[in-house]
């Protein structure tokens, strides 16, 4: 899934940013992403660290993230 489809999800499920606004799909959406991936791995489980890495792509759908 692209970060920017992520975004739209949020978007549409009501979620927002610690400032209230709607996610738009750039830098914020890879900080979220990236922050769940460093949480997991940080908690001792790598395998679904992996799994956000392996999942999120750039809107090219290369990787977004290196592993």
């Amino acid at each position: 899934m692209s970060a920017p489809t992520l975004a739209r999800l949020l978007n549409d499920l009501g979620y927002r940013t610690d400032y209230g606004s709607e996610y738009k799909g750039a830098r914020g959406i890879y900080n979220l992403i990236s922050g769940t991936y460093q949480r997991l791995d940080r908690a001792g489980t790598g395998d679904r660290a992996r799994m956000v890495a392996e999942a999120f792509r750039k809107p090219n759908f290369e990787y977004a993230y290196e592993q």
